[in-house]
């Protein structure tokens, strides 16, 4: 009789570890499947990144391009315009001193012809 109640005790202590450890099995199984779809979101998400991505940079690197080119144009006109004032500036200051020069001698010159 002491052998069956020691063959029943292990027995019993057998299953209950059996059933603790298929609780175990069954919570790690529920947590990969978990862990599973989450790092399938994740991918789907990375790929939809990816694709904007893809899309995005192209016309960025063309804006980009453009924006410079238009900013040495820019500076260009910028340099035109400075030097065009610049002649302006000149041509009114010789103008200036011409008309002065005449408005001195006005009586002082001969008729022509």
């Amino acid at each position: 009789k002491e052998r069956l109640f020691v063959l029943d005790s292990v027995s019993e202590n057998l299953t209950s570890k059996r059933g603790q450890l298929q609780k175990e099995l069954s919570d790690f199984q529920d947590q990969f499947e978990k862990a599973k779809a989450h790092r399938d979101r994740i991918i789907s998400e990375h790929a939809k990144v990816r694709d904007t991505t893809s899309t995005f940079l192209p016309e960025h690197f063309q804006l980009q391009s453009e924006h410079a080119q238009r900013s040495r144009e820019l500076e260009q006109m910028k340099r035109e315009r400075e030097l065009l004032q610049w002649d302006q500036q000149k041509v009114n200051r010789d103008l200036a001193m011409l008309a002065a020069s005449y408005d001195g001698t006005c009586g002082t010159l001969l008729p022509v012809g």
